[in-house]
């Protein structure tokens, strides 16, 4: 699988992502504003806050789905909106894990593993499918492998969602959000395939609302509203007490 090539090798303590003043707006609103921020390699970013605040956005800009009208994004020191930067080899080393799945309804749970390989990777078929089924056996989907989405909860379309990105055997994986369609008993067993991510040293950064599950994966917690990032701090600090009036509110409401 094509790899990165930063254009200026990066120094083994560099950041794995970079936000340099990074700004987006979408015509008159300003979704993002001089956002700063830096996540190394194996750690696990959360970012919190309103509905609105900007996360997916931000996280959408790590692989290039959303265009900064200013600033630099930076993936082992590539510069992701540089004209030159292999965009699809880029996206291949960075898994994104949507809200509402993204599966193709017309294909089976592990045809949906297998596309992705070949078709994007151009990996021969049978090394797909042989990943593919090892991947299904490792979240205990195996038995649902012939189903089509329609036909399994919201738990196992997400995991299957999950799979599929680390299919690609990513260095960064990207979650927005990724419990908020589950009804309340599905929530626990995609958290726990997560917790199993962080737990390998998966550099991850993770828009939720599941603030227990933040607490506990978390290395630095991102507060955001209205497009900033106003706090900034290890989750002891966070649930410990940030000063913050608006985060105080915010965790009241999930505490």
């Amino acid at each position: 699988m094509t790899a990165l090539s930063p254009s200026s090798p990066a120094a083994a303590s560099d950041p794995v992502i970079r936000f340099d003043r990074v700004n987006k707006r979408y015509g008159a609103f300003q979704a993002l504003t001089d956002i700063n921020g830096e996540v190394a390699k194996g750690q696990v970013i959360v970012l919190c806050g309103p509905s609105g605040s900007g996360k997916s956005t931000l996280l959408r800009t790590v692989n290039r789905l959303e265009r900064i009208s200013s600033g630099r994004v930076t993936v082992n020191g590539v510069d992701i909106n540089a004209r030159d930067t292999p965009l699809q080899a880029m996206r291949l080393r960075i898994g994104f894990v949507f809200q509402q799945y993204n599966l193709f309804p017309h294909l089976t749970a592990f045809d949906n593993i297998v596309i992705g390989l070949t078709k994007s990777a151009g990996m021969p078929e049978a090394e797909a499918r042989s990943r593919a089924a090892r991947l299904l056996e490792r979240v205990n989907l195996t038995a649902r492998a012939g189903n089509y989405p329609s036909r399994l909860s919201g738990g196992e379309q997400q995991r299957i969602a999950i799979i599929r990105a680390l299919a690609f055997e990513p260095e960064i994986m990207l979650f927005d959000e990724p419990t908020s369609a589950l009804d309340a008993e599905m929530v626990g067993e995609v958290l726990s395939l997560i917790r199993e991510l962080a737990d390998t040293g998966m550099t991850m950064m993770c828009a939720t609302h599941e603030m227990n599950f933040a607490r506990e994966v978390a290395d630095r917690i991102w507060f955001m509203e209205r497009g900033k990032i106003v706090v900034d701090v290890p989750p002891s600090e966070f649930f410990g007490g940030t000063g913050n009036e608006r985060v105080e509110r915010f965790l009241g409401n999930f505490l």
